[in-house]
């Protein structure tokens, strides 16, 4: 058992990625990967093939890492 509670304080939920930032595009690859802003990154671990991060992976994965609590922000706020 745990003595302290771990929270996820920088958390995204998306289904795809396609958008641009400052001209700079940000779009869903494979694998877990995304075009971030002109660079290729790890966005969300490799199994999840799609690149979704939808709500129901999102806590299934939190509870399989014991996370507590997270903030998961949108554009248009924190939820």
């Amino acid at each position: 058992m745990m003595d302290f509670n771990i929270i996820d304080a920088h958390s995204h939920l998306w289904l795809r990625q396609d958008t641009e930032v400052n001209g700079l595009p940000i779009r869903t690859l494979t694998n877990g990967r995304s075009l971030f802003m002109g660079e290729e990154r790890q966005m969300v671990p490799p199994f999840m093939i799609d690149g979704r991060n939808s709500a129901e992976v999102f806590l299934s994965n939190m509870n399989y890492a014991q996370v507590s609590a997270g903030a998961c922000r949108s554009h248009s706020g924190i939820y």
